[in-house]
This record gives structure tokens, sequence and C-alpha cells, in this order.
């Protein structure tokens, strides 16, 4: 007798029928991925359907995607198109169904293990999930999702569990990292790096960029990473450095400027850093850091004999205080009865190296002297024979004429290039801000007729130089005397190879000149961000790019040096074996 297939067709198509009116319920609201794709089931667009590529049942237990794939698969993974013909389960004659694409936004299906996957855990989950990371991770992320009986069920129980909305959270700042990353810095980058050895005595260089953000006209310094020097000769260090340049992408043509310190691997003028970029790049300027050149001014200043004792003894009393108790509470008691409105209770060590940093120090002993000539002649009388002997010299060295004069004198012009040195260690500076920063204190300091005035102008003559031509482009400075159309021409001819159009340079410096001609000096620019915000790059392509140039010429290498306090934070003795890709990217995460 034969069996009615009409009756079990119409029974499984009842079947099939009542499952899909079940699954059109809400839809899923824990996940905020942006799932617009999952929405395009009637797309026949081969690219989005290529099995091979875009198919993550190919990339189950793959750690090794990189973050362009991984963006990919995210926001454009395989969907079966509407003719597509799934499986059907072997016991109860069930299938997947297209339905659940949009209930549920994380959904996928791979043809290639045959099964539903969550993109989201596949490409963005740990290999664990629970307290205390000890439960292993099954279906739908390590293996398919084939049982279609238990399938609203089961993704409900996946939408709402903690590792998913991690997944999630993890997979929404990935995507927003990889929307807003730029496929170019800018036009013009500058590298400035500095190397210090850390707690497992390897050399690390912190390498940084400095570039203009056209869409904000700010000035940006970005640390980059740590990286090992290995070859510590100017050669083997150029080489690094081009290397890691190389890495990020960046190309060389646009590296116009070189900010180091003055050290004579750096910046030797035959086998310097600087020399070997500067035959690769021939317009990569190099730029002493200005806060460096400072700090080598004050320290050249105080060699003055009279200048140099007097910091010595004010190191000397500092240390002699610090190093005991007893000294302290002394020192204590006499600023409660000499000068009690104070509120200074100890000294502070002088700065081996950071000339500008020993202000502090100098200003609190001025503030505090009479205190300290009453304390150490009380500590003369100490039992402690070195006591004694030591404060009854300090205490003579300190009441000389000579030393207090210089005192008075060091601290009246550490007040000046206080100010100066903080100024210099701000990122969004320019080289014209710079000078004209320097040329404020160089001015006072001509009334007072300083020996700190020649090695101002010997240490930022170079500065002057290499900005000064440029900086005659601001609308502050421009004019129209025609003998600066030759110095233009020579600038225009040194970054040739960077200007959009060198044949209409003149042209436009003639209109430049021209349209600030019957503008008021109040009205003008008066800096070069301002400028570069202000003028349009379609009618003046050639100055705007010399202008930022301008802007993108290192300053300083602060930045560099921030990243060394953060180094040491991170790479301590009892974590100094760490890695050097993991301390890299606990240094992204702190600067």
């Amino acid at each position: 007798m034969k069996r009615n297939n009409s009756n079990q067709s119409t029974l499984l198509n009842f079947g099939v029928k009542k499952l899909k009116k079940d699954l059109i319920t809400a839809p899923d609201s824990n996940t905020t991925v942006n799932t617009t794709e999952n929405k395009r089931l009637v797309s026949s667009s081969d690219e989005l359907f290529d099995n091979n590529n875009q198919d993550i049942g190919f990339y189950l237990n793959n750690n090794a995607i990189d973050d362009a794939k991984k963006y990919k698969l995210l926001k454009h993974p395989w969907i079966p198109p509407n003719n597509y013909e799934f499986p059907i389960s072997q016991n109860r004659r069930l299938k997947f169904q297209t339905d659940w694409f949009r209930r549920y936004a994380w959904l996928v299906y791979s043809k290639h293990v045959e099964g539903a996957l969550c993109k989201i855990c596949v490409l963005c989950s740990n290999d664990f999930a629970g307290k205390g990371s000890h439960r292993k991770l099954g279906a739908l992320i390590k293996v398919p999702f084939t049982k279609w009986k238990d399938a609203i069920e089961r993704f409900n129980q996946h939408s709402k569990s903690e590792y998913h909305k991690l997944s999630t959270i993890r997979a929404n700042d990935f995507i927003k990292i990889m929307e807003n990353k730029k496929k170019s810095i800018v036009n013009e980058i500058d590298s400035s790096l500095d190397e210090t050895q850390d707690i497992s005595r390897l050399e690390q260089m912190s390498i940084c960029v400095r570039y203009v953000d056209i869409s904000t006209y700010c000035i940006r310094e970005d640390y980059l990473e740590f990286v090992v020097a290995k070859n510590l000769t100017g050669e083997g260090l150029s080489k690094t450095i081009m290397q890691q340049i190389e890495k990020f992408g960046l190309e060389k043509q646009y590296l116009v400027g070189q900010g180091y310190d003055g050290a004579a691997a750096m910046s030797g003028q035959f086998k310097g850093v600087q020399k070997y970029i500067a035959s690769e790049v021939s317009y990569a300027l190099y730029v002493h850091c200005a806060a460096h050149s400072l700090n080598l001014a004050i320290s050249s200043s105080c060699k003055v004999v009279a200048i140099r004792n007097c910091i010595g003894t004010i190191s000397s009393v500092a240390t002699f205080f610090r190093s005991s108790s007893q000294r302290s509470y002394i020192l204590i008691e006499c600023i409660k009865k000499y000068v009690p409105n104070s509120r200074q209770s100890t000294l502070i060590r002088m700065c081996e190296t950071r000339w500008i940093e020993r202000h502090e120090s100098i200003t609190r002993f001025k503030e505090l002297y009479l205190s300290i000539y009453h304390a150490l002649k009380q500590l003369e009388s100490s039992s402690n024979i070195e006591t004694s002997k030591t404060a009854f010299q300090l205490s003579n060295a300190i009441s000389a004429s000579n030393f207090v004069i210089s005192l008075f004198v060091i601290e009246n012009i550490f007040s000046l290039t206080l100010p100066l040195c903080i100024a210099l260690q701000k990122v969004n500076i320019d080289l014209s801000y710079c000078y004209e920063r320097v040329d404020d204190v160089r001015t006072i300091l001509i009334e007072k007729r300083n020996h700190f005035i020649l090695q101002l102008e010997e240490r930022f003559s170079k500065h002057h130089r290499v900005m000064s031509t440029i900086q005659s482009l601001i609308p502050k400075y421009i004019t129209q005397n025609t003998t600066y159309l030759n110095k233009f021409t020579e600038c225009a001819l040194f970054y040739k190879p960077l200007l959009p159009n060198f044949d209409t340079f003149d042209t436009e410096i003639k209109i430049w000149q021209t349209q600030w001609q019957n503008v008021s000096d109040d009205d003008r620019p008066k800096c070069l961000l301002t400028t570069l915000s202000q003028m349009s790059s379609d009618f003046y392509p050639n100055i705007k790019c010399l202008l930022t140039i301008l802007a993108t010429l290192p300053v300083t290498t602060v930045t560099a040096e921030h990243s060394f306090s953060t180094l040491r934070r991170l790479k301590t003795y009892l974590r100094n074996n760490i890695g050097q890709d993991r301390l890299t990217e606990l240094s992204l995460m702190n600067i």
C-alpha cells in the first residue's frame, strides 16, 4: 500500500511554516555592532559572496588574522544568496532559516563548515570564558552550530552571555579605530627620537612623529614605539629609523625634518644620524632640540667661577640637610622661628642634567636663606665631629658676599628662562614662535649685559636660519620688498619635490603680497597655524605647502623624553623581562 507522499509534504511544509512564524519575534537588542550588511540578503555581488575570502568558517581558531582582513570580515561577511539551498538535517528534516539573519545581528552562516557562527565572537573573543577563564568555548565560536531544533533558545542564550557582550565591545572599538584610521598622517612629517638605557641594560630608542593635522590645523606629536638599538653608531641608528618609517607605512619623501639632541652620534656633520638621513632625503633638515639648546646655554653660562661655586654650595647644603633626619628637624625648627609664613620645610636637590629645573631649588634656597644660616650655626656645636665641621664650612660659604650676590643673580636669570623652558616644551608650537620667545628673553637680558646673551645667540642661530625665510610668508612679517623674492625662490627650489606646482610659485608670492598690502597689522594673522587655517589651498598651494613644512619642523624632543618616564614606570626591576611588543603596547596606552 502506497503512502500518501502529498500528505507528508503538506505536514512538513506546515512544520516549516510554523517554525518560521515562531522565529519572527522582536529583534535582539544586546548587540550594537553595525549590521546593515546582514540585511542585504538579496545582494548578488560576487565580492560579498566570495566563499574563499569572506566565509568566516575558514577563520575558526585562527588568531593570525590581520586587522584589515578582520575589519572586512566584520563589515562584509559572506551571506548566502536567496537561492542558496541550506543542508537539511537527517533526523528532523530541519535547516537554517534566513529570517534568523534579521533577528540576530551577529549571526552568519558558513558554507565551508555548513553551520551557524557568531562573527563577533569568532573574530574578537578570548579562548576561554567564565570566571577565572576555566570554561572552553564551543558552538557558534569554536565549532559551527547545527542543532536547528534548539536554534532559537541557543541563539538567545548566546546573545545574553557575558563573553558575547565583551566581544561586542571589542568589535565596536576595533571598528571605530579602523574607520578613523588615516591612510596617511599628512603630506609632511618630522621624525624625532631619543634613546636611553632601561632596567635590563638595553638601549631603548623612542621614535615619535610630528605633523600638522589638516582637519583641525594643529600640530601633533605622536609616540610610535620603543625600539631596541643594537648598533649605536650614526649609520646603525639611521638605518633603524628608516626601517621603522617604512614599517609604519610612512613615505620617506615626505620627511622634512629631524629632531634630536646634540650627541655626536645624532648631530654629527659627517657620521651622525642626521647626515645619513639627509643623504637619503636631502630636504630633511636637522634641528637641534630647543629645550636642549636652552639647557646647554644655561650650562655654559654657569661656567663663570662665582656662579659655578654658588650652585655647588647650594647643592652641598641641600645634600647636607637631607642626609640626616636630625639636621632636617633642626632646619624645620629654624624655619618656624625665622620664616614662619613659609610653606616650605625642606630643600630640593639640584637636578644633575637639567639646569633649568634647578630654578625651584635656588628659589627655595633664597626663600629659606635666613633659616638655613641659623640652622648651620646651631649645628656647628653638634657633638658629631663631621656634622660640626661641615656645618662650619657651609655657614662660612653661604655668608660670603660673593655667594649672596651670585645667588640673587642666578635667581633673577632663572626667573626669565623658566617660562621660556616651559614654553619650549609644548607640542603645539613652531620654530617661528620658538625664536620669538627666545628673542624676547634676549632683549631683556641685553639690558643686564649678561654673558648668557652670547650663549642664546650661539645656540639658537641655527633655528633662526632654518625658519627665517619661510617665516616671512606669514602675513604678520610679509613685506612688499622685492629682495625677498630671491630668498623665497631659493627656498622653493630646496623643497621643489614637495611643492604641488613649482612653476606658479613666483606668481603666488606676488598675489600673496598684494592680498595683505592694504590689510592693517591688527587684522593680519599673527601666527603660523592661524595663517594655515585661513588661507586657500586651491589658490596658494605652494605657499601653504611651505608653511606646513615650517609647522612640521621639530622644535623639541619633549615627546620622546616623556616616553622615557613611561618606560621607567613600565619596565621595572620586577618586570625586567617584559617583551618589546608588550612594552610598546602598554606605552601607547599610557602616553
